[in-house]
């Protein structure tokens, strides 16, 4: 992962570029990333209503305790700039991300990639398109994961979120999470760092 994500504060454009450079190997389209196996067939897009379907099936088969179909639905009409997808050439859903904004911070809700897409840089690549397409007003990204979820923890620190406490029984059997959070920061008009 390249040093310029992962001291904890990012600036936007640095972000973007990362992005841009992700996507452009190869003479990709804008937002399609590589896969794991150097293949070029993964486009991150905005969800939209036709994909509900397989949303619910990533996320029925990501999580044992997934969340009500109809609150995914209501997450796309509420959340339709933060909400992506990833297909996977043949037009197959393999993942999905969604996040809220509200003011200064953003808050990750979910992340899922079916089992059989894991280890492709599918995830990471809807967590930079995610990243790229936040709102200019925010200045943090916060997730909770489960503290046992090693894979998940070392996606996030790779891409630069910070551990930052724990959240005890957070879960439905009662396990633990783990909050980290990723923060941002804006360049002025003259190209300095702010806050």
């Amino acid at each position: 992962m390249s040093s310029r994500i992962c001291d904890g504060r990012h600036s936007r454009s640095a972000i973007y570029n990362l992005f841009q450079e992700l996507t452009t190997r190869n003479d990709l389209p804008h937002s399609a990333a590589p896969d794991g196996n150097g293949l070029n067939n993964i486009l991150v897009r905005f969800a939209s209503k036709q994909d509900l379907e397989a949303i619910y099936g990533v996320e029925d088969e990501s999580f044992s305790d997934p969340y009500p179909h109809d609150l995914i639905a209501k997450l796309l009409r509420d959340c339709p700039n933060t909400f992506f997808v990833a297909e996977y050439s043949p037009a197959t859903i393999a993942g999905y991300c969604v996040a809220s904004e509200k003011g200064k911070s953003a808050h990750l809700i979910s992340i899922g990639v079916l089992r059989k897409y894991r280890r492709r840089g599918i995830g990471t690549a809807l967590i930079q398109r995610l990243l790229a397409n936040l709102s200019p007003t925010v200045k943090e990204l916060r997730l909770e994961v489960k503290r046992d979820n090693r894979e998940a923890i070392v996606l996030y620190e790779e891409l630069g979120f910070k551990q930052v406490g724990l959240i005890e029984n957070y879960y439905q059997d009662g396990s633990t999470a783990l909050k980290m959070l990723f923060g941002l920061q804006d360049k002025d008009a003259s190209g300095g760092e702010t806050e």
